[in-house]
């Protein structure tokens, strides 16, 4: 079954399932040695290697005890990390702890 409840989203039955391309990660990687700055292709490097994993991260994300709720108040992710208090004080190391160091280093 693919919506695994209601505040889940919906993985259209047809949508392929993704799968790991490493050429196409060099490519991109290759793209980003040779314009640094073009920081989208981090994303399509992301995506070329993520191959199933998003799909697993997302049912281990719906059993956990939070997530259903998390998924189910639908916070803007702009927001969240508009608001560097929060992100402070999260463990140092941490995604979060991580992205507001480098925001406030790196400025807007």
């Amino acid at each position: 079954k693919t919506v695994m409840d209601h505040a889940s989203p919906f993985i259209h039955p047809d949508r392929p399932v993704p799968r790991r391309r490493p050429l196409k990660a060099w490519r991109h990687m290759q793209n980003l040695i040779a314009d640094k700055e073009d920081t989208a292709e981090v994303f399509y490097i992301i995506e070329a290697l993520n191959g199933k994993s998003t799909r697993k991260d997302l049912a281990r994300f719906m059993k956990s005890e939070n997530g259903p709720k998390l998924l189910e108040k639908r916070r803007f992710l702009p927001d969240i990390l508009d608001d560097h208090g929060p992100l402070k004080s999260l463990p140092k190391g941490s995604v979060g702890r991580a992205y507001v160091e480098f925001m406030e280093r790196e400025g807007p």
